[in-house]
């Protein structure tokens, strides 16, 4: 009896340090399709620096590229902390024990969303969505790049929805590299159908950078709400709530950081925003429009770079 009691005073007291050496550091990882620049690196490192003054550990970063390597990296690793856009989330969450914690909101406070579209070249003669079946043959199709969710993931599932798979209704697919480059292609009669956030679009149009006689809107999708920063779940709720805080007071804290990390890894149009606490409700639109999350994750399997 009393080596039993030994036996499970010993398991609890190597759980309880097991549970408090995963306390004592925090690996934040950011999968979005962002550069490798000396810039970003900076930033990241920045950032780092930032919530390990705010909780007072020791928080390292683990740089990854797209969805799949996102999760990929939360699989393999010890990742408590995650900046991830709105598809990687969708599939992180499917496969591992995450919680979105935080998304950024506008002024009036509700959460910031961004939505994707259908589009040809104005001289093409692609007038409708419903024509690509007919027409698309000839053309090479243009998306973003493999992990965007605007960009591919959202306008893909549109097309299966409307009973066009892009490897079989056109010429060819390719990739733009991200939204402005693929506008602007577009634009420029290079590729002459695609699909871009149609919030950076609109952002080009308004700046100048494309006039809106050069394209034709084919479809546009329902607001999706930005990626969040999305937590382990195991996390303990103290740890939580202090990751929580950090964002959410870094622009009194650091506005300066805090409009880089915004403007990097969140689709805001440069408005003024403020984190504030997330619910996994909020990417219900994704989750609805793919016939099911094993088609989520067969895209990035087809597609990771």
């Amino acid at each position: 009896m009393k080596r039993l009691a030994f036996l499970l005073l010993w398991l609890a007291l190597t759980l309880f340090t097991l549970f408090a050496k995963a306390q004592d550091t925090l690996y934040i990882a950011f999968g979005s399709n962002i550069d490798q620049s000396e810039q970003t690196k900076s930033l990241v490192a920045g950032l780092c620096t930032y919530l390990a003054e705010e909780l007072q550990l020791p928080v390292y970063p683990v740089m990854t590229k797209g969805a799949g390597a996102f999760v990929e990296a939360c699989r393999t690793q010890q990742i408590d902390i995650g900046l991830v856009n709105t598809f990687g989330y969708v599939l992180a969450k499917y496969q591992l024990d995450i919680e979105p914690l935080l998304v950024v909101a506008g002024a009036g406070g509700e959460p910031i969303g961004y939505r994707s579209c259908l589009l040809a070249h104005a001289q093409s003669n692609i007038h409708a969505v419903d024509e690509l079946a007919a027409k698309g043959s000839g053309l090479v199709f243009l998306f973003v790049n493999p992990g965007s969710t605007s960009g591919h993931l959202i306008p893909r599932l549109q097309l299966k929805r409307l009973g066009l798979e892009p490897e079989f209704v056109f010429q060819d697919i390719a990739f733009g590299g991200d939204h402005k480059s693929t506008a602007r292609l577009i634009a420029e009669g290079k590729f002459l159908v695609g699909a871009c956030s149609f919030t950076d679009l609109e952002a080009m149009i308004a700046a100048g950078e494309i006039d809106s006689s050069q394209v034709k809107i084919l479809w546009k999708s329902e607001p999706i709400i930005n990626g969040p920063v999305a937590v382990r779940a195991s996390l303990s709720p103290a740890i939580k709530e202090k990751i929580a805080l950090a964002f959410e007071t870094m622009p009194e804290k650091n506005p300066a950081l805090h409009e880089k990390v915004v403007h990097l890894w969140h689709n805001t149009q440069g408005q003024t925003v403020r984190y504030i606490r997330a619910n996994d409700q909020l990417y219900d639109y994704i989750r609805e429009i793919a016939s099911s999350m094993e088609e989520l994750a067969l895209l990035v399997s087809l597609y990771a770079n």
